[in-house]
């Protein structure tokens, strides 16, 4: 089974100890390699060329954990972190390096380990996707700590802690979100129901924001009424998420829309799904719809589909897309998305994409194209079943490495040959890497 070192808790024993190492290389994580050291050792904090003083966290018996405490010598890559809060929050891992930097090290990376296991001599590498920078998210959670009657907290988890870090502005946010942090913390301050409240969602649309407020027991009047009050000072739609996953829309203004090229766009509530990075979302979609080059008569499946991300735009190209999701609402709101753009040509189905039967119901019909875009899990029960049916064209989005690879070993297997594949920064500035690969059968001689 495919495995890259993954940088989590383990339960092996954990012996605090300080060493020096030299860092050779970055792994997909962002972490620093030194392989000089036996065991190899995977060094959070240092960068390929330095030379860096590390705490050992924990051994095992094929590599150590280090988090770096001094670097003795520095590369040109490392940055001073922006953010004030960088060290003790958990939100980002990588401000202390330059962004392409780190992309191009960890395209390094990936190439190493598919060389080595996947056998693929020419990899097909297309310029990576990037975006604005720092302020690219339109979409955060925000906890709440209202223990302390003298001291409400409202922001982010510290990093392998469940302590708030208390924050009144976020520079990786886009700044419509960002702005409203400091005086909803304000407002959620003075409520004598502040401990009713679970967390806050913060989604940004092209043409308005929301704001959803998780409540653990029913809201006060008093509550309501601020918040109402708040979303008509800030012209932002409110709403409240009870226990049980209800949701009451407080104030709307307008129907808040994602859009995805200049003729579609998504309609999210903010416990959907949505790629956080507008900018580069854009371009993957277009990116997508330019691989695989479709014609007007062409059948895609777009499966693991969500809102309609990839099934949208695809339906204003080709004649039919069968679009598939595990998440009934998600499949709901797609398909009244659709009918909102006068898109008819998609037949929306919510179904288990591990089920046997279902794959093969799908893949009876004639298909040029299958869409993939899981979640970490990857889709090796998909692409079996796609290998199996030899459909020609398969456009695969990961957001986990090691199940990528674990996949694209089963398809390269099935006959199919990588023919592009680019790396995404959907989210600059995390451990968190995305890519794109087009996978065609390689022609018979």
């Amino acid at each position: 089974m495919v495995k890259f070192y993954s940088p989590k808790q383990t339960n092996s024993k954990a012996a605090p100890q300080a060493k020096t190492f030299h860092i050779d290389a970055m792994d997909v994580y962002g972490q620093g390699v030194c392989r000089s050291h036996q065991p190899v050792a995977f060094v959070d904090g240092g960068l390929p060329g330095e030379t860096c003083e590390a705490r050992v966290t924990r051994t095992h018996k094929s590599h150590l954990q280090a988090t770096v405490k001094k670097v003795e010598h520095a590369v040109t890559a490392r940055t001073q972190p922006f953010c004030p809060v960088y060290e003790q929050c958990g939100g980002c891992q990588l401000q202390h390096v330059e962004p392409s930097a780190a992309l191009t090290w960890r395209q390094q990376a990936i190439e190493d380990y598919w060389r080595k296991h996947l056998k693929i001599t020419d990899i097909p590498w297309q310029a990576a996707l990037t975006g604005d920078k720092p302020a690219y998210r339109r979409k955060t959670r925000l906890a709440i700590d209202a223990r302390n009657p003298d001291k409400f907290k409202l922001g982010f988890r510290q990093q392998s802690s469940n302590k708030i870090i208390e924050i009144d502005h976020c520079p990786v946010l886009e700044a419509s979100l960002s702005k409203l942090i400091r005086p909803l913390a304000e407002l959620l301050s003075k409520q004598t129901s502040r401990s009713n409240i679970g967390h806050v969602t913060l989604l940004a649309g092209e043409n308005i924001q929301l704001v959803q407020i998780k409540l653990i027991r029913p809201a006060s009047k008093e509550l309501i009424q601020q918040l109402t009050a708040f979303a008509q000072a800030h012209h932002v739609n409110m709403a409240l998420e009870y226990s049980g996953g209800a949701v009451e829309l407080l104030v709307e203004h307008e129907a808040l829309i994602c859009r995805l090229n200049e003729s579609s766009y998504l309609m999210p509530a903010a416990n959907d799904f949505v790629q956080v990075n507008n900018a580069v979302n854009r371009q993957m979609i277009a990116q997508a719809l330019a691989w695989l080059n479709l014609t007007k008569s062409a059948i895609v499946a777009d499966l693991f589909c969500g809102l309609g991300n990839f099934t949208l735009p695809l339906a204003q190209q080709v004649k039919r897309v069968l679009a598939v999701e595990g998440v009934a609402e998600m499949v709901q709101r797609g398909a009244v998305s659709a009918l909102e753009q006068s898109i008819n040509n998609i037949q929306w189905q919510h179904g288990d994409l591990t089920s046997t039967s279902l794959l093969n119901e799908l893949l009876h019909n004639p298909l040029d194209a299958v869409v993939l875009d899981p979640s970490r899990e990857g889709a090796l029960e998909v692409c079996r079943a796609v290998g199996l049916a030899q459909v020609n064209k398969i456009l695969y989005v990961s957001c986990n490495p090691t199940t990528f690879a674990r996949d694209a070993a089963l398809l390269l297997a099935q006959g199919y040959r990588m023919e592009k594949v680019s790396l995404l920064e959907m989210f600059p500035y995390t451990r968190h890497l995305e890519l794109m690969a087009l996978f065609s059968l390689s022609k018979s001689e």
